[in-house]
Parts: C-alpha cells; sequence; structure tokens
C-alpha cells in the first residue's frame, strides 16, 4: 500500500468516525443520565474513590447501553458505501474497498446478482456472528465463583 491508498483509507475511517460520534455520545449521555442515583452515593459514603465507582458501578450498569451501542455501530460499519463511494468511489486502487462497496461493484454493474447475494448473506453472517461473540464477551459470561 503506497502513500496514497493510507491516505485514503485512514480519510473514510476518520469520516465515519466523525459521522457517527454524535449518535455514540447520544445513546451512552441517555444511558448515564437514567441511571440511579442511589448506588453511586452509596460507595462514595463507603469510600469509594472516583475510578473504583466507574469501574464497578458505572460500567456494569452501563454495559446494556454499551453494548446496544457496539451492536448498531459494528452493523453499520459493515454497511458503508454511499460515503466511501462519493468521497473516493472504493479506490485508489482497492484502498477503500469494503465489504459493502464490493457487494454494490458486484451486484448493480456487472448485475451478477447470485454472487451479491451470497456476499450479502455472508456478511449477515458474520455481523451475527460478531455480536454474539460480543455478548457472550461482555453480558453473557458466569460470575466466578458460580
Amino acid at each position: 500500500m503506497g502513500a496514497f491508498e493510507n491516505q485514503a483509507f485512514i480519510t473514510t475511517v476518520v469520516m465515519d468516525i466523525w459521522h457517527w460520534t454524535p449518535l455514540v455520545t447520544l445513546t451512552l449521555l441517555a444511558g448515564l443520565s437514567a441511571m440511579p442515583k442511589e448506588p453511586i452515593e452509596s460507595a462514595q459514603v463507603d469510600g469509594a474513590n472516583r475510578w473504583q465507582i466507574f469501574w464497578h458501578i458505572t460500567l456494569p450498569m452501563l454495559k446494556p447501553v454499551l453494548l446496544t451501542t457496539i451492536f448498531i455501530r459494528l452493523m453499520d460499519a459493515l454497511r458503508t458505501v454511499d460515503e466511501v463511494w462519493m468521497l473516493t468511489g472504493g479506490g485508489p486502487g482497492t484502498a477503500t474497498r469494503y465489504i459493502g462497496l464490493h457487494i454494490w461493484r458486484v451486484v448493480f454493474p456487472q448485475t451478477d446478482y447470485g454472487y451479491g447475494a451470497a456476499m450479502s448473506l455472508l456478511t449477515l453472517y458474520l455481523t451475527i456472528m460478531l455480536c454474539w461473540f460480543l455478548y457472550v464477551a461482555l453480558v453473557a459470561r458466569k460470575p466466578r465463583g458460580s
């Protein structure tokens, strides 16, 4: 990968982060606003510092919101087409040809509907498996000693 390819790839990644940061911020802010204050106040009375409160109270209470936000971002990141197409057209070379853009290029200009459908299903299964692995890693494991 040359300099232009690296710049194009980094540009599309920064653009995607810039585009979706408000959604992530608002969902996490909504989760923080909906948290009850009593556990935090109890921890402060018991002498917990800010890091302990964050790690042992705030973060576990935000797990559902974090997981939902991560799922939405993961699914959206795997279907990126329009912004990358308008910015780089998938180039230079294949530096910014992500899965969604590859499927679009196979289906519409080449009219290879079977291959495009197979790639779409494969992407769907990949998304489901990634979300399942994240769910198991973050939520579904049993605590130690149980």
